[in-house]
């Protein structure tokens, strides 16, 4: 009978006592947030350019990043999301995925607020008097302005297979890797129309006319079947590579990024410490593996900043248990 009165109590005990984010790392730990992540549609994840490799992720210290994001009581976050991964109703499965992860884990957050055609989240940390902001996008020359706005900027969708990520079209890059000298695009493409145009030695530039406007372009459709572009496309080569990386400004100080797309490390990784060599500045949380459509990672990724997980490890531990990819996710 004392055996089934201590039996008895710990059961009680553990079902009472909060569970804390920082022990949370098993598979299946966040199940309860399965019904909220609910896609339109089927993910389709890109055949990897690079054979798999080990985790093999960077460890850093969390804190000096949390202390600097917080020293004005507000911190800021973009989430921005990607072709094949938008549509309207991701900010809110945000909004309600991080209400229910902060009664569990009874995190005293409160002012609770969801924007206009939830694009914007923010809520304050009582205990601390500390305010969340987050804006959720899914345009590209917002996702370029990110990285001068936000403390923690964060990017769900494709890798277009090293080429960067690309917004409400698949030509739409933020090119960012250095496997692609060149890339095709459609020259009626409003974010490319002022930029070289490459392999007039293979392709002359012709010139299309389209009610009053004019734009030169090389031929229509296209030559690499990776570029995604229809038949009808009156497409130009424009410089690849990371040219849009290296023309991006940032915030001085610290910052986290935050890419979940497939096997980004191994694309970006060169570019992105070329230009950030200190992991205690610009910190990343990307992927050496496939990854998928789930919401589950970027509202943990959030709620794992908000509750000052401390070692960068400790996040992995939780984003690798969505069961969303293959324990896919890794520091660099």
């Amino acid at each position: 009978m004392r055996n089934l009165r201590f039996i008895v109590s710990v059961g009680i005990a553990l079902l009472i006592a909060p569970i804390s984010l920082h022990a949370s790392g098993e598979a299946g730990a966040f199940d309860f947030l399965n019904p909220l992540d609910v896609q339109p549609s089927p993910w389709i994840p890109e055949s990897p350019a690079y054979p798999e490799e080990p985790a093999d992720p960077v460890q850093a210290d969390l804190t000096p990043f949390y202390g600097e994001f917080e020293k004005d009581g507000i911190v800021t976050m973009y989430v921005s999301y990607g072709i094949g991964t938008y549509y309207p109703a991701r900010g809110l499965q945000i909004f309600k995925m991080l209400k229910a992860l902060a009664e569990h884990y009874s995190l005293p957050l409160v002012e609770w607020e969801l924007g206009k055609d939830h694009g914007s989240i923010s809520f304050r940390d009582s205990k601390r008097n500390i305010r969340y902001s987050i804006t959720i996008g899914y345009e590209r020359n917002e996702y370029i302005q990110s990285f001068s706005n936000y403390e923690v900027v964060m990017y769900h969708g494709h890798s277009r297979y090293g080429q960067g990520p690309a917004f409400q079209h698949y030509q739409n890059y933020f090119r960012i890797g250095r496997n692609f000298e060149s890339i095709e695009v459609d020259g009626r493409n409003i974010y490319f129309k002022d930029e070289p145009i490459l392999k007039t030695e293979l392709y002359a530039i012709r010139e299309a006319r389209i009610g009053s406007r004019r734009f030169p372009f090389q031929y229509r459709g296209q030559k690499d079947e990776r570029s995604e572009l229809p038949k009808t496309s009156y497409t130009k080569n424009i410089p690849g590579k990371d040219v849009d990386w290296k023309n991006t400004r940032f915030l001085p100080g610290r910052q986290i990024f935050y890419f979940y797309s497939c096997s980004n490390r191994q694309y970006w990784r060169d570019s992105i410490r070329e230009l950030h060599p200190d992991i205690q500045q610009k910190l990343v949380f990307g992927t050496f593996k496939l990854g998928y459509g789930a919401t589950k990672p970027e509202a943990l990724m959030i709620i794992s900043i908000v509750n000052g997980i401390k070692e960068s490890s400790g996040i992995l531990d939780v984003l690798n248990s969505t069961k969303d990819c293959d324990k896919c996710f890794t520091t660099f």
